[in-house]
């Protein structure tokens, strides 16, 4: 079994303009990925993947092996194997592909994942996914997960849901490269993540803000990496 983490920057958003390398704190998400790939590459081959060469230098600060995107891949937002055709070009069986706009993910986290998606020996494919303990309706308003009689909106008792954590992914690199998706929809192997402030994903612009903000709160307490060539990680 040989199994490599990679993650994936770009500039162009238009819902966080250049969010990977604006400052964030006294550092970058960039920096901050960085960091954790570093960390995780005591014990598997890393890999950070992006077009742009202030990427490539990032890396090379680091210490983290880089990969070159192509332009293309690095504009457009699908499908996911026209994204990630750098795939092709490594040896390895098994990807695991972390999510570079979570600041606050952690890499013992990130371990305990790959740990369940490998309990086995062999991989298995793998996907994180948070509970959701709320109400649910469909677009059209009929209810999800509950009964329209329900006498009591109290959370405490509804069943809960699943959703995509869009943190942690686990796959077979040629499977993906086979059918464009990173696994079989019916034998993923989904693995619940704390649904806490490690999973906070950065889309928008008051999401980094937001975050920046707890960040600042937190670095007195915890120490966070700040600086490339910190042997650290979040």
């Amino acid at each position: 079994m040989t199994l490599a983490i990679f993650s994936v920057g770009h500039r162009p958003s238009t819902r966080c303009p250049d969010k990977m390398l604006r400052p964030f704190a006294n550092t970058t998400l960039t920096d901050l990925v960085m960091a954790k790939l570093k960390t995780l590459g005591l014990t598997y081959p890393v890999f950070f993947a992006a077009h742009e060469e202030v990427f490539a230098d990032k890396a090379g600060t680091w210490g983290v092996p880089f990969v070159r995107q192509s332009l293309e891949a690095s504009l457009i937002g699908g499908p996911a194997r026209a994204i990630h055709h750098y795939l092709e070009a490594v040896p390895y069986e098994w990807v695991c592909l972390l999510n570079a706009s979570l600041p606050f993910l952690s890499v013992p986290t990130i371990r305990a994942f790959i740990a369940q998606a490998t309990a086995h020996g062999e991989p298995t494919p793998a996907f994180a996914v948070v509970e959701q303990r709320d109400y649910f309706l469909t677009a059209n308003g009929t209810p999800v997960n509950f009964d329209e009689s329900l006498a009591t909106i109290n959370t405490k008792v509804v069943p809960p849901l699943h959703k995509f954590a869009h943190a942690i992914y686990l796959f077979h690199r040629r499977h993906f490269l086979n059918t464009g998706q990173y696994w079989d929809w019916k034998t993923v192997k989904y693995i619940l993540l704390p649904d806490d402030l490690e999973l906070f994903d950065i889309d928008e612009t008051w999401q980094f803000e937001a975050a920046e903000a707890v960040w600042r709160a937190r670095q007195a307490a915890i120490p966070l990496p700040a600086k490339a060539g910190s042997p650290l990680a979040v």
